[in-house]
């Protein structure tokens, strides 16, 4: 009965259009290796985010040995920073970086916004205020998603996808879905 009074309906994607269950797809390392990545766990296991969660595991796969964290600062919506082995480390979005002054250009930038095409979501890492590496997640969506949405827009409601996510990523992952209406880059 209440949805037959509904005229609209927001779904934020991650966890509720999707998953929330992220695994990392690809990576890039300004060195060429994963050496980062060992600075940047000891961050995520201070985080219960879905994100971080897949960062773990992809440093258990390699079979990476890291230390603690201090100084940790939480970003809401938008990452992670603290120290690590005296190391300054940022771990989250473009435009967390960006904030901090810290440069994505050329390649990284570029990789990043062909990751963001494909639907992936796209975390920086920095190290000592120096670009390290970015990873490429993705997350599936739900298996009744797209059906629902169907439902609901035949019967004339609006389904709007949001997402703190940049807008390229959530762009795709609301045309799998079969959603017109979205907004990228929104935070909590």
């Amino acid at each position: 009965e209440a949805i037959a009074k509904l005229d609209a309906l927001i779904l934020d994607k991650t966890g509720t259009a999707t998953e929330g269950k992220f695994c990392v797809h690809d990576s890039w390392w300004r060195d060429g290796s994963s050496v980062a990545l060992a600075l940047i766990a000891p961050l995520e296991t201070m985080s219960e985010h879905p994100i971080a969660q897949a960062i773990l595991q992809k440093a258990r796969e390699a079979s990476l040995v890291f230390s603690f964290a201090s100084d940790v600062r939480i970003h809401c919506g938008a990452g992670i920073g603290g120290s690590v082995n005296c190391h300054s480390i940022l771990v989250g979005s473009c435009q967390l970086l960006r904030s901090q002054q810290i440069e994505i250009e050329g390649t990284p930038e570029e990789r990043a916004a062909a990751w963001e095409r494909e639907g992936f979501t796209v975390v920086f890492c920095a190290v000592d205020r120096v670009l390290a590496g970015m990873l490429a997640l993705g997350d599936r969506a739900r298996p009744d998603t797209a059906a629902l949405v169907r439902t609901l827009r035949a019967d004339g409601v609006l389904v709007v996808l949001l997402s703190g996510d940049a807008s390229q990523t959530t762009e795709q992952v609301a045309r799998q879905l079969g959603i017109a209406e979205f907004r990228g880059e929104v935070l909590p």
